[in-house]
């Protein structure tokens, strides 16, 4: 459901046989090997004296038939053609229906500070156990002083967040709040987001942040919710999918 970038290599002895493609011409490619690059990007591989490539055939009509592809595609915003078609059928939604969805490598390329509605399914989380998913505010406000998230899962409504000060304690120092790590995917590249405070009791709706190791009941619920987040005992197109607002930070 998106571009994929197709990098060239010519190594050693080993030189390109034919002419590359002109700029907009319509191919094939074959035995184009494929790899993972920087910030999870994937990425494919023309490797010299393996890959091979052919134009459409005209005659056939296949060039029309793929432009008209593509441009249902982008009529569609369809971004990964093996998520749910209904959005019903999603873990979760935002109210930003209007906007279109971006992929994960748009999110990455794109200068911050910005938004993006993606429609991505979770691989892992940090911490693993839900036990650990709130901390104190104040433990946090002394993580903020060295590093500072690269990415949030932004919830629809925010609530007024208690101001923080580096200098001294900030109100609502010892309130509890969630900080949890997701590893999300979808065609395009990995990213790891943070479901962060506020955003936190969007996501988790209807359970508030508290010390969890000492409600049964939270961390009963928390898990019930992991588990559907993550199966990993289901096939690939059974996977369950979640549609984002992500936002990216300086």
């Amino acid at each position: 459901g998106s571009a994929l970038p197709v990098m060239v290599s010519e190594t050693g002895e080993r030189t390109l046989t034919q002419a590359l493609p002109v700029a907009r011409q319509w191919v094939k490619m074959r035995n184009l090997a494929a790899w993972i690059g920087t910030g999870a990007h994937w990425r494919a591989l023309f490797l010299a004296g393996k890959s091979s490539w052919i134009p459409f055939d005209a005659a056939a009509g296949e060039e029309v038939r793929i432009q008209r592809e593509v441009s249902e595609r982008l009529r569609t915003n369809c971004v990964a053609q093996w998520a749910p078609e209904s959005t019903s059928a999603l873990l979760t939604r935002t109210k930003h229906h209007s906007i279109p969805f971006q992929t994960l490598r748009e999110v990455i390329q794109t200068r911050a500070p910005s938004k993006f509605r993606c429609l991505v399914r979770t691989r892992d989380f940090l911490p693993k156990h839900v036990e650990q998913f709130c901390i104190r505010r104040r433990e946090c406000e002394d993580a903020l002083k060295e590093v500072a998230p690269s990415a949030n899962i932004e919830s629809d409504k925010r609530q007024q967040e208690a101001p923080v000060s580096f200098s001294g304690r900030s109100e609502g120092y010892d309130q509890w709040m969630y900080a949890v790590q997701l590893l999300v995917e979808d065609a395009t590249a990995q990213l790891v987001v943070n479901v962060f405070a506020e955003d936190g009791e969007m996501f988790f709706l209807g359970l508030s942040p508290r010390d969890i190791s000492t409600c049964s009941a939270s961390r009963d619920a928390l898990k019930r919710k992991m588990t559907s987040l993550i199966r990993e005992d289901q096939k690939c197109n059974d996977e369950p999918w979640i549609e984002c607002c992500i936002k990216s930070f300086m």
